[in-house]
């Protein structure tokens, strides 16, 4: 019992009371999409971020290009998608500053994940909905 409340003592100044030593482990990314299956997941549907995610979002994926988004706080924007190079990029009117980012897509049955292009670890965990969920 000593042994165990030493350890403890020892552990919770190093990992502290949000740190990802004792969290779970995030669930498995699961295959990467190619182009083609990306764009048939997402065109004419929406991306729900799951419930782990800090501001809840959905995006519609409209299948002429067109991308609408809803923030939790209902923060709406307008942009253009396109999936090139096995990824799905974005260009916002407003959010993010216009920039276009790109993003790998995993799929891992029905929970799809994904993961900035451009190294930065951003990561989105979202299932999808057929159509346009939110009425954007």
């Amino acid at each position: 019992m000593r042994k165990s409340l030493l350890l403890l003592a020892f552990l919770l100044p190093v990992s502290g009371c949000g740190s990802d030593f004792l969290r779970t482990p995030p669930p498995p990314l699961g295959a990467r999409l190619t182009a083609d299956q990306i764009t048939a997941s997402l065109a004419g549907n929406s991306m729900v971020a799951s419930a782990e995610e800090p501001i809840p979002l959905v995006i519609y994926f409209a299948e002429n290009g067109d991308l609408f988004g809803l923030r939790g706080n209902n923060y709406k924007d307008r942009g253009a998608w396109t999936v090139q190079d096995d990824t799905v990029c974005g260009a916002w009117n407003n959010w993010y500053g216009t920039l276009s980012r790109c993003w790998r897509v995993y799929r891992a049955g029905d929970r799809f994940t994904f993961t900035r292009h451009d190294g930065s670890g951003a990561v989105v965990r979202a299932s999808l909905a057929e159509g346009n969920v939110a009425g954007l």
